[in-house]
């Protein structure tokens, strides 16, 4: 193997190796997110006194939606990066080897692109984007005759402000999912079927 070959299989494993670790963190934020929610609800069904608790529910949401969306961004443009700039790198390799080959990555691949932008490939998103939304939504409508009873002239005010967290926590992966797309859009045009 050339230096040239060692260098460009050293490059895919380690953009591989990034990949699989950022697709292993994103998962882990949502079940960090839902231990969580759940040790919050738990608690609060076992003494509601501690119904300040569930406060920190919309904003983990938001923090994790951001989290999510931020790592699954990166995730989508290193399988760019691959199917771009690498696969240019080996398409040279195979023509200065006369080889009679042409090799795709999978991640630009017309199986994967067409299933990217299929409605099933949306619902894990539009998914994440629920389940966000309404553990959030369900911990402020849980807090809100506490907040009543203890400030009842910033309680309204309050519960507004968390469903705005809410919202913006059901966003986040959204937001990744539109980005994913209008890059892959740019990057990997789909060919138009015959």
């Amino acid at each position: 193997m050339s230096d040239f070959e060692s260098v460009l299989v050293a490059h895919y494993d380690a953009v591989r190796s990034e990949i699989i670790e950022r697709i292993r963190l994103r998962d882990q934020y949502l079940v960090y997110f839902a231990a969580i929610s759940a040790a919050a609800f738990g608690v609060f069904i076992k003494d509601p006194s501690w119904w300040g608790l569930l406060l920190t529910v919309p904003v983990l949401a938001f923090l994790t939606g951001m989290l999510y969306a931020h790592t699954d961004i990166i995730i989508g443009d290193l399988g760019i990066w691959l199917r771009t700039e690498y696969t240019k790198s080996l398409d040279r390799l195979i023509e200065c080897n006369n080889a009679d080959l042409s090799l795709s990555h999978w991640d630009g691949s017309e199986t994967n692109l067409h299933l990217f932008f299929s409605a099933s490939f949306s619902l894990r998103y539009y998914s994440i984007c629920i389940f966000l939304f309404f553990s959030s939504f369900i911990s402020t409508l849980l807090v809100e005759p506490y907040l009543t009873k203890s400030a009842p002239n910033l309680s309204n005010k309050i519960v507004l402000l968390f469903n705005a967290i809410s919202l913006g926590a059901a966003i986040m992966p959204y937001i990744a999912l539109a980005s994913r797309r209008n890059k892959k859009k740019r990057f990997l045009p789909l060919k138009k079927s015959k």
